[in-house]
């Protein structure tokens, strides 16, 4: 699936190295997955292990599987070996935008497995910042939705429930907020101890909704949105998706793009005319499709 060269010297002992694959397609669908680490045993490093076969696991560190509804579905999960920055803007659930605390806040991830319900996340994402508004006031004192630190913000397309997997410290006054009202039984909560679970929430279409801390940094680990009705088919929400084995580009204007796949190849450039252009004879998976300086992932 995937392979890794490390330096013959000894310096590797001292460097963590991450290493990305692709699952073969007979991995789909499947409850679970056995993934394993496998050594080459004419090398450098695996001649320093101390028997024939601890070379075969002593130096992994984690092993992750991501599937594909982290590129579609109703819910999202913190990576726990993704990067996340201030004010990142994440987009692939279809109907919903979660923005990430912007300013001088600095998010990093840890481990926390836990389910709630149906879903189950691997890590959680916490800031540096406690979060407060422009002007520098919290939200208890000025009725505005913080703009700096640890807060997560949801603007959602369509009507539905949406479920906030978080973490909360003790004794601290925490707050869900749809616009600029919060929601009664989330305005200045308290808990007793750290505590880690899902708060539910209904939503409406058109609306923003924050979820935080005051003089704290909540943590969260994912969420899960559904709707009241049926989305919209994926090609009407957006110029590029994919049915029946083709991948379809809509475009307003001629232009060339780039199809990608997970390993950097290119694999497709097309110069697209205006209107609904298809791309046939791409094997099933998953692409990132660069147009108009933006780049767009879709599974086929």
């Amino acid at each position: 699936v995937a392979s890794i060269t490390l330096p013959a010297d000894e310096s590797f002992n001292q460097v963590w190295y991450d290493l990305n694959g692709q699952l073969p397609e007979a991995a789909e669908g499947k409850d679970s997955v056995f993934v394993r680490w496998i050594a080459d045993p004419t090398s450098a490093r695996s001649a320093l292990s101390s028997s024939d076969q601890s070379f075969e696991y002593a130096y992994i560190s984690k092993v992750v599987v991501t599937a594909a509804e982290d590129m579609g579905g109703a819910s999202w999960r913190v990576n726990p070996i993704a990067e996340y920055t201030s004010g990142q803007v994440i987009t692939s659930v279809l109907g919903i935008r979660l923005t990430l605390g912007g300013g001088a806040n600095v998010w990093s991830t840890a481990d926390s497995v836990n389910t709630f319900g149906e879903a189950t996340y691997l890590a959680s994402i916490n800031g540096t910042q406690n979060p407060v508004d422009a002007g520098g006031k919290k939200f208890s004192a000025s009725g505005n939705p913080p703009t700096v630190g640890a807060f997560y913000k949801f603007e959602v397309d369509y009507d539905g429930t949406l479920d906030v997997a978080v973490i909360v410290n003790a004794n601290k006054a925490s707050y869900i907020v749809e616009d600029s009202t919060a929601f009664t039984d989330y305005n200045g909560f308290l808990v007793t101890t750290k505590t880690y679970t899902s708060y539910s929430i209904p939503v409406k279409a058109g609306s923003d909704y924050y979820f935080f801390s005051e003089g704290s940094k909540m943590g969260m680990m994912g969420f899960v949105y559904k709707t009241t009705s049926a989305l919209k088919p994926t090609h009407e929400q957006c110029g590029i998706y994919s049915t029946n084995g083709s991948l379809f580009i809509r475009a307003t204007k001629e232009e060339v793009i780039s199809v990608y796949d997970l390993s950097g190849r290119r694999v497709a450039n097309l110069k697209l005319q205006v209107g609904t252009n298809e791309i046939s004879g791409l094997k099933k998976g998953l692409y990132l499709v660069r147009q108009s300086g933006k780049t767009t992932k879709v599974v086929l």
